[in-house]
């Protein structure tokens, strides 16, 4: 089981510049892939999403590359046509803001496009440093969406168990079902001042009418098959998000319909304990891959 929630990073020296990569997910339907990469390398964007699906197969992921050149001008360029244009308009505006500031060289310098860091095209050796760092970064990714599913493989399985549990109780209070509404039957017809035995034919009659239509024995074997289901998906290692959404919508469906059916207390209460759990696992699913 793996967790479509995750974080990873990477980073790899060019030179005397850094390359780095950072990854972060969270919960989708579909896989959807947000990739950040500097303007010389938008071109490289298609085959990050590529590496991506090697990895992910539900889930929106965010890649952010980042290029850090040294924060020197001598291992740049200079555009001195910019940053001359940058200068006048700088001094206009001083002075018709009627500002007693001077220019620095340090804000000419910052203004966009004025000091490039030289960052290297997309050629063959930058494009194989990339698919380095970010499948570096995506291993990370991919080890901590792993243990968050093994947290969650750990809770959907002791849920699971206590479904079992809650529903051998059902099973067990589905016999006695009959028997206390006969025993409640003949308790109000003798206080109504009527007689009826046990062997009474229109007695019997009414008792299996009842037993009939509060008969859950086919939900509760549905819901065994179900849980089972549930309990193996969740041990195997694949991506299993979208089969456990499915099982527990079927498993809700059996459980409410015991619920309406049973027309007891007790059995309902413990229909109540199901749901809940089933609501919980629902949450937790749409975090699984």
């Amino acid at each position: 089981m793996i967790s479509m929630t995750g974080f990873g990073k990477a980073q790899i020296k060019c030179g005397s510049a850094w390359l780095k990569v950072e990854v972060s997910s969270v919960n989708r339907k579909q896989l959807e892939t947000i990739v950040g990469l500097p303007k010389e390398w938008v071109m490289l964007e298609r085959q990050v999403k590529e590496w991506v699906a090697e990895f992910a197969k539900r889930g929106r992921v965010q890649v952010t590359v980042e290029y850090e050149a040294p924060a020197v001008v001598g291992n740049g360029k200079v555009d001195t046509v910019l940053a001359s244009h940058y200068e006048r308009v700088f001094r206009q505006l001083i002075k018709e803001l009627k500002l007693k500031e001077e220019i620095s060289l340090r804000e000419i310098l910052a203004a966009p496009g004025v000091l490039n860091s030289q960052l290297p095209g997309s050629d063959e050796k930058m494009a194989h440093r990339l698919e380095l760092v970010v499948k570096n970064a995506l291993k990370e990714w991919g080890r901590m969406r792993k243990v968050e599913g093994d947290y969650l493989r750990k809770d959907f399985l002791l849920r699971t168990k206590r479904m079992k549990l809650i529903k051998k109780k059902i099973e067990a209070r589905a016999p006695l079902v009959s028997k206390k509404y006969g025993e409640r039957l003949r308790e109000r017809l003798r206080q109504a001042g009527v007689a009826v035995a046990w062997e009474d034919e229109t007695f019997r009659k009414e008792l299996l009418f009842f037993a009939e239509r509060c008969d859950i024995s086919e939900e509760l074997t549905r819901l065994e098959s179900h849980l089972q289901q549930l309990e193996d998906t969740i041990k195997k290692n694949e991506e299993a998000g979208r089969k456990l959404d499915f099982l527990l919508q079927e498993i809700f469906r059996e459980v409410n319909t015991t619920g309406a059916k049973a027309n007891d207390v007790k059995i309902a209460q413990e229909v109540m304990e199901l749901k809940m759990e089933i609501e919980k696992l629902r949450e937790q699913v749409q975090n699984v891959e």
